[in-house]
């Protein structure tokens, strides 16, 4: 029924990732699946390219600094022992919904294969929420990595997702007649306990809270535009254009 592309660039271009999601109708249950890809590449390996000889830039005379592993004054590094590294991960996520009690609830699984260099790693994980429509308000509720997710590596290593919670609200509301402009202002409160940052509303711990807002104007159910701000108190902008049967959408975060 339909096919979303999205495709993100961070930092210059440093960072790339690409989502491809196709939404599949059985009876009437809807069946989203998600391939998703991220890529950094040229990472530099600078750990064995250190000349760690001191203040004094030459080796053995045991000065200070020296062979502390730590590049201090004087000292440099050896570009020919410079390597460099690629990061890759690939994605499947599955969502799917279903009703109980006249309540939709919906139950996300997701499958995760990463890289680093010369170590691989794969995780899953599930998410469940559901939300309730009450005239023009939207209430919705999701709690994702139950009860955790994790990235086994081949080294041995596991990397843990603690669980986190996101309560969302949206309300739409009509400005001119017959819809042809409609503001919907919307909000999530968001309780991780694996997300925290120093721009978190509150943080205790591995808890921690944090706020999200955005405004969408929509004229005439064609052109839409948009404002927001993310956890990072980061403002963001958006525009989308719908042609029926093709809709395409921009967002710029400064």
């Amino acid at each position: 029924r339909k096919i979303s592309l999205t495709h993100q660039s961070r930092f210059a271009g440093l960072i790339n990732s690409e989502l491809v999601s196709v939404q599949i109708k059985k009876e009437e249950r809807l069946i989203n699946l998600n391939l998703i890809f991220e890529g950094i590449s040229n990472i530099p390996d600078t750990r064995s390219a250190l000349l760690d000889w001191g203040y004094d830039g030459q080796y053995g005379t045991n000065d200070l600094g020296e062979s502390n592993g730590i590049i201090d004054e004087g000292e440099r590094l050896d570009h020919s022992k410079i390597t460099f590294f690629n990061q890759r991960r690939f994605g499947l996520y599955g969502t799917s919904n279903f009703n109980l009690r006249n309540i939709p609830f919906g139950i996300g699984f997701k499958i995760l294969s990463s890289s680093l260099g010369d170590h691989n790693a794969i995780g899953v994980g599930l998410d469940f929420g559901f939300y309730k429509s009450i005239k023009n308000s939207n209430l919705g509720f999701v709690i994702k990595n139950i009860p955790a997710s994790g990235m086994l590596w081949s080294n041995g290593n596991i990397e843990g997702t603690g669980p986190s919670i996101e309560v969302g609200y949206h309300q739409s509301f009509n400005i001119l007649k017959e819809k042809s402009l409609s503001l919907n202002p919307m909000s999530s409160l968001i309780f991780s306990t694996s997300e925290r940052h120093l721009n978190s509303l509150y943080y205790n711990g591995r808890l921690s809270v944090d706020v999200l807002f955005g405004l969408e104007a929509i004229y005439k159910e064609i052109l839409m535009l948009r404002i927001g701000q993310n956890s990072l108190h980061q403002m963001a902008g958006g525009v989308g254009i719908n042609w029926e049967n093709l809709i395409v959408d921009y967002a710029f975060l400064p």
